[in-house]
């Protein structure tokens, strides 16, 4: 008995009218212009993340000054200090060749609700969760599995103000959730965190990385841009959910993206299906769902929409190769 979506209906028996036809699937039928020549999987990396290689000392400090050179003062950190913290390896480096056969990113959009999609999920073989996103009393609608949660600056900042965590109990490593921080002002909480929760899995993802990837998304933007759609200049750095999906690119086949539906006019949908907030910007996260329709019309992600939810549903449809072969190896 394969798991199915239990999608929620409203009184007339439908589905809630989403926006169905509007500028991103104007932009998302010209994927093929708009992705030419283009290659979302890195090729040549060492690590994805930061760890104390023999080259930490002065490649990779080089990568990291770079990265955080616009900081201000107060996000200013020490060589010192941070290379004590730094990990001795990295645990990731055997997803780099094997990868995962189907990985999930699982956004937050409040359309997770009406799919209840929760044990499809579980079925992936590594699942990327975003900052505080609860899974307890939500497990119907987004699952229990959590291999990667990408955690930004906030976070980190919560995570600094809380107490000290009580000692636990070994975890199993293999079970345990790996933390991984991108912003460049996340380089300055590092060591702090990193010190605080010496249980816990924490990596910063690798500049060598993050660079090439956020100039990728511009580059795209832009090419979204020249054909005619204007987005506000304030949509410069590269989204959170873009970041995390990007990753699981490099060390997945295939990569299902769950809970990025576009924002929907019906006050009843939230934006979250966790709590009440409202998007701090609603053209961001627009012109993010319109990336992300153009990554899926291209066959380098597949997005399960609440208006196409059998397209995700069984455990052999997750496991056909897709990712096209502009990003492989």
């Amino acid at each position: 008995n394969r798991p199915r979506f239990s999608a929620v209906f409203l009184r007339d028996g439908g589905y809630p009218a989403w926006p169905l036809f509007t500028k991103t699937d104007i932009i998302s039928l010209k994927a093929e212009e708009i992705m030419e020549g283009v290659s979302l999987r890195r090729r040549g990396l060492d690590s994805l993340v930061i760890y104390n290689d023999d080259r930490f000392a002065t490649d990779t400090w080089r990568s990291i000054r770079k990265w955080t050179a616009h900081l201000d003062a107060q996000w200013k950190f020490g060589r010192t200090r941070f290379t004590e913290v730094v990990p001795s390896n990295d645990t990731l480096v055997r997803h780099y060749k094997k990868r995962f056969k189907t990985c999930a990113a699982v956004g937050n959009s409040g359309g997770l609700k009406l799919a209840k999609a929760g044990a499809v999920i579980d079925m992936h073989d590594a699942v990327l969760r975003y900052n505080g996103a609860p899974g307890k009393t939500f497990e119907d609608i987004v699952g229990e599995k959590t291999t990667f949660r990408l955690l930004n600056r906030r976070v980190g900042d919560a995570l600094l103000a809380q107490p000290n965590p009580p000692e636990k109990k070994k975890k199993r490593r293999d079970k345990q959730p790996t933390w991984l921080f991108w912003r460049a002002e996340s380089y300055h909480q590092y060591p702090n965190l990193r010190r605080k929760y010496t249980d816990e899995i924490i990596y910063l993802l690798h500049p060598d990385f993050l660079i090439p990837t956020i100039s990728l998304f511009k580059e795209l933007m832009h090419r979204i841009e020249a054909l005619g759609i204007k987005w506000p200049a304030a949509i410069q750095s590269a989204p959170h959910g873009f970041i995390g999906i990007a990753f699981l690119i490099q060390i997945c086949d295939n990569v299902d993206v769950y809970g990025f539906d576009a924002p929907h006019p019906n006050a009843k949908i939230r934006y979250h299906y966790f709590d009440k907030v409202e998007p701090e910007n609603v053209h961001a996260t627009e012109f993010e769902y319109t990336l992300l329709r153009v990554l899926n019309n291209y066959g380098v992600i597949r997005m399960c929409e609440v208006n196409d939810l059998e397209k995700c549903v069984h455990d052999d449809e997750l496991r056909v190769p897709r990712l096209r072969s502009a990003v492989d190896d």
